[in-house]
């Protein structure tokens, strides 16, 4: 699978892990590594659901609440997010873009 800039994605994607079950330098981790916003698509008649998601090698196989495999459907796109969109939030435990 090939993200935006057709340059291909990582095999092993997984959700990023709750920013609240890090230390900080697995916070550290996390931000470092490349994030791709994944939409899943499990009918297509729904709208499809958006993980934000990072390779589990390059963030140290850190786990998440969120078992993509569980979840089923079929990956429909995958966007790298640029570093400079790159948002979290340790107060409130989340990550956006």
């Amino acid at each position: 699978m090939l993200d935006q800039y057709e340059n291909k994605v990582p095999d092993d994607l997984v959700v990023l892990p709750e920013i609240a079950n890090l230390t900080d330098d697995e916070v550290k981790v996390v931000v470092n590594a490349d994030w791709y916003d994944v939409s899943l698509s499990h009918d297509p008649e729904e709208t499809d659901t958006i993980y934000l998601m990072a390779s589990a090698k390059a963030i140290n196989y850190l786990e998440s609440n969120i078992d993509i495999a569980e979840l089923g459907g079929i990956f429909i796109e995958v966007i790298k997010v640029d570093d400079i969109f790159k948002r979290w939030n340790n107060e409130d435990g989340f990550y956006h873009t």
